[in-house]
């Protein structure tokens, strides 16, 4: 499963910024300069983190955020950091900018969730477990059998108090495909209340 923590490879050339005319938006390319220096401050990050600098580490991803906006890793590893430091809403905009930029990654949905429940915004974390449940949906779209997006969107409908939908959407998938191993164990270890007794969901869950 694809975790918070996972590191992309792919870096984006293209930030979004304030453009000029009328206060819209455009696209401009970032530097190769910025690029680079962006690179470097991230690559600090790591050995800040390993000697535990955390304060060091933020402000590093920081700048690399700041000179190379449109790369996700920083913006993921940037919430790492600050929920680390316990700084939930400086992560619940960090996370924002990863959804932003990348909206079918759904474990960034539902760290950003946590985050805005933690911060008190259940409204505002539901809305982020329903975009978790809808990038888990445009996966199933593409591989209806796959049972690592069927568990995610689980995990989603639990998180969202939907918790007896989860529970037909499990079953629904154990009569469709059953030849495939992985789902059956899912049903028949019973998932849903396995997400239910955890408590990196349970204590998250909106009603």
């Amino acid at each position: 499963m694809r975790k918070i923590t996972s590191i992309l490879t792919v870096l984006t050339v293209f930030a979004f910024v304030a453009g000029c005319g009328g206060g819209s938006e455009k696209p401009r390319e970032v530097s190769q300069l910025d690029q680079n220096q962006a690179a470097k401050h991230f690559a600090d990050s790591n050995m800040e983190i390993f000697l535990r600098n955390f304060t060091a580490a933020e402000k590093s991803l920081a700048m690399a955020t700041k000179l190379n906006p449109g790369v996700i890793d920083y913006w993921v590893r940037l919430a790492e950091v600050q929920i680390l430091l316990r700084n939930f809403a400086a992560a619940e905009k960090s996370l924002a900018m990863a959804t932003k930029l990348n909206p079918g990654v759904d474990d960034y949905w539902v760290k950003l969730g946590e985050m805005r429940f933690r911060l008190g915004n259940k409204s505002g974390a539901a809305d982020a477990y329903k975009g978790a449940l809808a990038a888990c949906d445009a996966q199933l779209k593409v591989t209806p059998e796959n049972p690592a997006y069927i568990d995610r969107k689980l995990r989603a409908l639990v998180l969202l108090g939907r918790d007896k939908e989860a529970r037909e959407v499990l079953a629904k998938a154990a009569r469709s495909y059953p030849q495939n191993p992985t789902i059956q164990q899912l049903n028949q270890v019973k998932a849903v209340d396995l997400f239910l007794n955890n408590p990196q969901v349970k204590d998250f869950i909106v009603k």
